[in-house]
């Protein structure tokens, strides 16, 4: 069988001995409601970019550059993930973490403080992995980046990120989601640090994953390709990770 991203039989999902936990209640996720909602984001990505082509012939994400692509896929799949599962619903702060809150809270009568939500939830990130200096240039829009990736990270505006989903994408040669990695076992010190502002801010710098982050994703993982150039990688890099 030909590896095709919108198909649910490319993809690998494994309950067995997974902490999927993402509440206070004890409750969890399932990777093939994360498989699911992949499966829809990947078509929708698709069908967006072949109706942009039609009505402008131009490629969409030759326009939207590489970090709003991130935010793009991310919104579509939280969107999906949603309104496939019913238990997990949208943070309804804009600015609000995690992205993702337990549904059951959203006609709580007491005030709640979505942007520092204390009953648990789901942050999502995005990443396409962490290329050499300079490569991005050299690989054109489509281009898959798998075989030239130094890593994959995941980054946020500060290190107090637990529950983290973490997406991975590539070029297929749409943008399209490959792989799912989640920990609810994440502490700040799994994070590059923030430098404080002057104001007592913490989210001028970027926080970055570090090793101990991702050994903890890999050995959680949600959903993988069933392709060998991306399995090969992704047991390199996440070095516990057990298929």
């Amino acid at each position: 069988m030909t590896f095709d991203v919108t198909l649910a039989d490319s993809f690998l999902i494994d309950e067995e001995g997974k902490n999927f936990q993402y509440d206070n209640d004890g409750n969890r996720f399932y990777a093939k409601d994360v498989l699911l909602s992949i499966i829809k984001c990947n078509n929708i990505i698709k069908k967006f970019d072949e109706v942009f082509y039609r009505e402008s012939d131009m490629r969409l994400f030759e326009v939207i550059d590489k970090k709003q692509t991130g935010a793009f896929i991310g919104a579509i799949f939280i969107s999906k993930f949603c309104e496939d599962t019913k238990y997990i619903a949208k943070n309804p702060s804009q600015t609000g973490s995690p992205d993702l809150i337990p549904s059951q809270y959203l006609n709580f009568e007491e005030e709640l403080n979505w942007d520092q939500f204390p009953y648990g939830g789901i942050e999502v990130k995005t990443s396409c992995g962490d290329l050499p200096s300079k490569k991005t240039q050299e690989l054109s829009i489509g281009s898959p980046r798998i075989s030239f990736l130094n890593n994959v990270v995941w980054k946020g505006h500060h290190n107090e990120i637990n529950n983290l989903l973490g997406l991975y994408w590539d070029y297929a040669p749409i943008p399209s989601i490959f792989a799912a990695f989640y920990s609810n076992e994440l502490e700040p010190s799994d994070f590059t640090n923030t430098v404080p502002k002057e104001d007592g801010g913490h989210t001028t710098n970027v926080c970055i994953t570090k090793a101990s982050a991702r050994e903890k994703m890999g050995k959680n993982w949600v959903v993988l390709p069933k392709n060998e150039v991306y399995l090969t990688f992704f047991k390199k890099k996440f070095s516990v990770l057990s298929i």
